[in-house]
């Protein structure tokens, strides 16, 4: 079977000769740094990372053999799905690749909270010997995940570890390991009252564009924090600024928003109650080497005209 396959111009030379060497009978072309190459391409495959969406048109418009894209991202909203579904291009993404240093992120996140890292931190700047009484521990307190997808649970198991209460949203609510509780998506409210800390780690959808507003903010405990890993756009950023203003929450950590990069004179930036991050949650010298793995194992799949796994399914749901 005699394949060529386009890679993304971001993925490191050794792991493109691991590829080579995985796989001698198929040829690897990597795109230049401008994503672009002279119509029409020979290409039957795509490893897309870090493309952007237009040139991801331009590519899939001139490439007439395509038939699989895959994704380095653990979602879907960064390729262009309408132009993919109607030239019948089955998509996969890497489910696997960046779970782990998000979830360390996001519990460390938590523990800067419970231990008040932060001010001390400003304290220590400004010469300031402060004691606190307010030190908390997140042994016994809930974190509560929307979302109880690969993510989700390599949090649980962290939290789960730690003695925290872990409770989850999921489309399909069965018990999973680490969980105390999965529950149904249409119970939301119960994850928003008794969470600590409230993460929100699902997939952008139409459903979840605008999950997290106004009412699903007034159902939080004033003490509790909530954390962002996954899009900004799951969260209504007006109602957020409002409830922080308000102290209707406790505060919040933010590591996506709806305009990258966070333009300068964003509320954002001056609520005390915020942390942000500039979208590096799931920052890790090792993602690609498990992306190319991810990416290997299905490349024997499809050369063995087997089912690909961590394929696009619905166009209604968005993933």
């Amino acid at each position: 079977m005699s394949l060529t396959i386009l890679i993304s111009n971001i993925i490191p030379e050794p792991l493109i000769k691991e590829l080579r060497t995985r796989f001698p009978t198929v040829t690897f072309t990597q795109l230049p740094e401008n994503d672009t190459l002279t119509p029409p391409i020979n290409a039957e495959i795509f490893l897309r990372c870090a493309t952007p969406k237009k040139q991801q048109e331009i590519l899939i418009q001139n490439t007439p053999d395509l038939r699989w894209v895959h994704t380095c991202s653990a979602g879907f909203d960064y390729l262009p799905m309408e132009l993919l579904t109607r030239h019948a291009i089955t998509v996969t993404r890497s489910a696997q690749t960046n779970n782990i240093p998000i979830a360390e992120f996001t519990l460390a996140t938590i523990l800067a909270y419970a231990k008040r890292l932060t001010s001390l931190r400003q304290a220590q700047q400004q010469n300031h010997w402060q004691r606190r009484d307010d030190l908390q521990e997140i042994n016994g307190a809930t974190v509560s995940i929307i979302g109880a997808g690969s993510i989700g649970q390599e949090l649980a198991k962290r939290c789960h570890a730690l003695g925290m209460r872990v409770l989850a949203t999921n489309r399909h609510p069965t018990p999973l390991p680490n969980f105390t509780k999965v529950l149904a998506t249409t119970d939301l409210p119960i994850l928003l009252k008794e969470a600590d800390y409230l993460v929100i780690a699902c997939p952008l959808t139409p459903e979840t564009r605008g999950l997290i507003s106004t009412n699903e903010l007034s159902q939080m405990k004033a003490s509790a924090y909530l954390i962002n890993i996954a899009r900004g756009p799951i969260i209504d950023e007006n109602a957020l600024i409002q409830a922080l203003k308000t102290n209707t929450i406790a505060g919040a950590a933010l590591d996506v928003f709806n305009q990258e990069p966070l333009p300068e004179d964003h509320p954002f930036w001056h609520l005390p109650n915020v942390t942000l991050t500039p979208h590096i949650s799931y920052v890790s010298p090792h993602n690609m080497q498990r992306m190319v793995q991810e990416f290997s194992a299905n490349l024997q799949r499809y050369i063995k005209q087997q089912p690909l796994q961590n394929t696009f399914k619905n166009t209604r749901l968005g993933y």
